[in-house]
């Protein structure tokens, strides 16, 4: 019976009994994943589903991203965009550019600020985004069938603690 793994780097032995659901048609050895890897696993396969069923102007990771926080809310600046989504400002830049030759968002130059451009969804990116929203919903969903609504919010608690944990400065 394969045991847990407790490291990428040495797979040390955590702790025994627990089972791999290892594909039969793979004959090689297997690793049980650890659970940062698992969870990488499971983010891979969400966004494999929100690819699938997106709108092709969604493909990117990034342009998911700045128009969920665009939709949560608008006239923020680039800077915020970069900080808010974790993306280098260059990235935003660039997604910026994309989502506009999309006809999804714009950017005005700040009335206090013009060294500042403030973003905004257009009509057509507002529709888009609903689209991408009632996607990315159904898709939660599906991940979350049969958690009850004590292992949701667990489940919640524990992944906040792990960002957290990472967010932290060494």
């Amino acid at each position: 019976m394969p045991v847990r793994r407790s490291s990428y780097k040495n797979n040390t032995p955590t702790s025994a009994g627990i089972e791999s659901k290892h594909p039969e048609c793979c004959s090689a050895p297997h690793r049980v994943p650890t659970h940062i890897m698992l969870v990488n696993e499971i983010s891979r396969l969400w966004h494999k589903g929100i690819n699938e069923k997106s709108p092709e102007e969604f493909a990117q990771k990034s342009n998911r991203s700045i128009m969920r926080e665009l939709s949560i809310k608008e006239g923020v600046t680039q800077l915020d965009l970069s900080r808010i989504t974790h993306l280098q400002p260059p990235t935003v830049s660039v997604t910026l550019g994309k989502l506009e030759s999309y006809g999804l968002v714009y950017r005005t130059v700040d009335a206090n600020d013009l060294r500042v451009s403030r973003v905004y969804l257009t009509d057509t990116g507002h529709e888009k985004n609903n689209q991408l929203r009632e996607t990315l919903r159904n898709t939660d969903e599906r991940a979350l069938n049969g958690f009850s609504d004590e292992e949701k919010e667990l489940l919640f608690s524990m992944l906040e603690r792990m960002k957290d944990n990472l967010a932290k400065e060494e």
